[in-house]
């Protein structure tokens, strides 16, 4: 299916459902992610987060974050296993059309990628001018990530639509090696992803109880000149002389 042996809540599973990874509370109808992020779309923070490969799997996260509510929204992914498929010429395209399917400025995504692929980047700018910001993995521990993944599953503080159906199941598959405690390095491209995710938008947990403050309200309407102050013409001739001087004339 995609490449990892799946095992159900084994006793070596990294995420064990349902009670870390419970997907009943955390995968969500497209639909209603979209309703969700919908009404405040300009007040998010816009993620693209790629493990780029060009051989084994290349992997991306669409994300948009609510920092008021320290709340993820994962929206939509990029799992390609296609070695045909994982070409900067194939690949940005589909990025592109992603990306103004849910906010069309490109200005306002922050896109990152794991900076041991520094031919992605290159070929990145090189071809369309676009400049990727490296994930500086090395300054995060993984195990800090994994733990800090834990905790967001338990919190519901990640949303994932059911578009991103690689990526769930990679949670699911995630596994511990019994010989040494460890992660198997294998099926964790989007985990990965996830992993600089939460590091890009420096992401916190919250507690249930914890009051979260309003984002800001940008009202836009029409300019009228019924709007402007009026001001009678006998006021004129003194507010020329504080604006400009005496010597105005």
């Amino acid at each position: 299916m995609y490449g990892a042996e799946f095992i159900e809540s084994s006793a070596v599973s990294i995420f064990p459902a349902p009670a870390i990874f419970d997907d009943r509370r955390l995968v969500k109808p497209h639909t209603y992610v979209l309703q969700e992020i919908q009404q405040r779309k300009s007040a998010l923070d816009w993620y693209l987060i790629s493990d780029p490969a060009s051989v084994s799997c290349s992997a991306s996260l669409f994300a948009a974050h609510d920092k008021y509510r320290s709340k993820l929204y994962i929206v939509d992914e990029i799992y390609e296993k296609r070695q045909s498929e994982m070409s900067i010429e194939k690949l940005w395209p589909n990025m592109r059309r992603k990306m103004d399917e849910f906010y069309a400025r490109q200005d306002s995504w922050n896109m990152h990628y794991d900076e041991a692929a520094a031919w992605f980047a290159n070929e990145m700018m090189s071809r369309y001018d676009v400049a990727w910001i490296p994930t500086c993995k090395a300054q995060n521990r993984k195990e800090d990530g994994i733990s800090l993944l834990k905790d967001a599953f338990r919190n519901s503080q990640i949303i994932f639509s059911d578009r991103c159906q690689a990526t769930i199941f990679e949670i699911k598959a995630y596994q511990l090696n019994p010989r040494d405690g460890k992660p198997v390095k294998k099926g964790d491209h989007a985990i990965d992803c996830l992993r600089y995710l939460l590091a890009a938008c420096n992401f916190r947990l919250v507690d249930d109880e914890e009051e979260y403050p309003a984002p800001p309200v940008r009202e836009e309407s029409a300019y009228r000149m019924s709007d402007e102050p009026m001001v009678e013409e006998a006021d004129l001739p003194d507010m020329l002389d504080e604006f400009f001087g005496e010597d105005y004339l």
